[in-house]
């Protein structure tokens, strides 16, 4: 299966633990901090007492993470993943910001963001910028406007801080 992803990449074997789920979290996660180069994480194939570690380790280290891969036993073929950031917070100041993207039901403008908080439009700016490097939201430039939509990772940010 890896074949198919990348011919030319070096394998590692390490022994993980399938009988202690601490353990092997740490060791999968030791050697996510540890690889040098482009991490890459396939999760399909392999032993279930090791998908559930991996996938612990994997979701709390997506900085890390270069690329990830899932194989489909439904139909057989490779997708890559984006790993949304399962730590990720909104910096304070953006909250209301935040808040209200959610409200407005993205994707949304900036124009719009702007006349729903009553604040100038560069405190926006600056905040959906803020909110980018979190990875909360995605911003694009649609002619002349700026359209902002939540990401997978804002949307789970926003259901953890609302349950």
């Amino acid at each position: 299966m890896i074949e198919q992803i990348e011919p030319s990449v070096d394998i590692e074997t390490t022994e993980i633990p399938h009988d202690d789920f601490e353990v092997a979290i740490q060791i999968c996660g030791t050697l996510i901090d540890a690889a040098n180069g482009e991490v890459v994480v396939i999760f399909g194939g392999g032993a279930r007492d090791i998908f559930l570690p991996l996938t612990v380790a994997a979701l709390s280290r997506t900085h890390h993470i270069h690329a990830s891969y899932q194989f489909s036993d439904i139909d057989g073929e490779v997708r890559e993943r984006t790993l949304p950031d399962l730590t990720a917070n909104a910096p304070a100041q953006t909250e209301p910001t935040l808040e209200t993207i959610v409200t407005l039901d993205t994707p949304v403008s900036l124009t719009e963001i702007t006349e729903a908080m009553d604040v100038s439009k560069s405190t926006i700016t600056r905040h959906v910028k803020l909110l980018e490097r979190q990875g909360l939201v995605t911003s694009e430039t649609h002619g002349k406007t700026k359209v902002v939509e939540l990401t997978t990772t804002g949307r789970i940010l926003i259901s953890r801080t609302r349950s």
